[in-house]
């Protein structure tokens, strides 16, 4: 279990984290999310023994990982981190970056290691190759194959998968996830893509205002996000005033907004631009109120369109942020 009691943290005199705790089980797999700049990769230096706190306590399977005035080296053994920095040899062939740090006393075994490994991140036919003929993207996946080298207990992602193409990523993230779950190996990943960590996490956080000021199940967050910064992280939201004086607000989202006719609707929206999504189309709309409206629908809507929307999940209308 990964353990965060009280955690603070300043570059000088700018708070980035303040009284933070949060909690992994063992075997779980935890997303970290939220806006640019809220402090996601500080607090993953900061776990793996990067960086000091100014106060609190980080500590897996009971024990303390100590910060760098306590350690002369970062990290604890069995935990690994990947940066969104890649770490690797250059001038080396891409089997030799993966078994760096397997033993080199049982050559068979790393070898087998290694190949399992590859084939993870879909490098086997690379094996040989020099890292530094690679493109940044396949650089990246060496990085995630050798971050599981040596089976570590906890291992640690910050934007694993930055700078790979889309029609790798998916595959990728499937294989890896799954690999990740099948070994039992507890993980922190941090991800800005709503599709990855809903889709992949155990449970999500969400870090905002120095703290975490969310977490659950991926399906609970998104369908009680609390927080109206939650839900806009989660897609082009609807923020709507309902109640006496219009002082509570909800979240509906766009698919939730389908369009009726006008006898049976609750917004009169003008169509302003239209996204095509493939599945569907996300639409722009401005409301009698002139408030604008995202919904999504199957067909083009020509601009300037007078559509009639309602709400399609009852539940979306209970859905209180703040």
């Amino acid at each position: 279990m990964l353990q965060i009691n009280d955690l603070s943290f300043a570059y000088e005199d700018e708070k980035i984290i303040d009284s933070l705790d949060l909690r992994v089980d063992k075997g779980r797999i935890l997303a970290l999310t939220g806006k640019s700049g809220c402090g996601k990769s500080t607090l993953v230096s900061l776990i793996y023994g990067y960086l000091e706190p100014d106060q609190g306590k980080i500590s897996w399977n009971g024990k303390w990982i100590r910060p760098p005035s306590k350690k002369l080296v970062p990290g604890e053994n069995g935990v690994n981190l990947l940066l969104q920095e890649s770490d690797l040899m250059p001038y080396t062939s891409v089997a030799s970056n993966v078994k760096k740090k397997l033993s080199r006393a049982e050559p068979v075994g790393s070898d087998k290691r290694c190949d399992e490994l590859l084939k993870v991140v879909d490098l086997l036919g690379f094996k040989e190759r020099l890292v530094k003929d690679l493109s940044g993207g396949q650089k990246k996946r060496v990085s995630i194959a050798s971050s599981l080298a040596d089976d570590p207990a906890l291992i640690l992602l910050d934007e694993p998968f930055n700078y790979i193409d889309h029609h790798i990523k998916y595959e990728l993230r499937r294989r890896f996830f799954s690999y990740v779950k099948d070994q039992g190996i507890t993980c922190l990943f941090v991800s800005h893509e709503k599709e990855e960590f809903l889709s992949f996490a155990d449970e999500v956080a969400i870090l905002s205002d120095q703290r975490i000021i969310k977490k659950g199940l991926p399906k609970e967050v998104f369908e009680n996000p609390r927080y109206i910064e939650v839900a806009q992280l989660l897609d082009d939201v609807n923020i709507l005033s309902l109640g006496p004086k219009a002082k509570r607000k909800v979240v509906i989202y766009p698919h939730e907004l389908i369009i009726g006719d006008e006898s049976d609707h609750i917004f009169k929206v003008k169509v302003q631009n239209s996204f095509y999504r493939g599945a569907d189309h996300l639409h722009q709309a401005v409301s009698e109120a002139n408030k604008k409206i995202f919904f999504t629908d199957r067909h083009h809507l020509p601009h300037n369109s007078i559509q009639y929307l309602k709400v399609s999940n009852s539940n979306a209308l209970k859905r209180y942020v703040i």
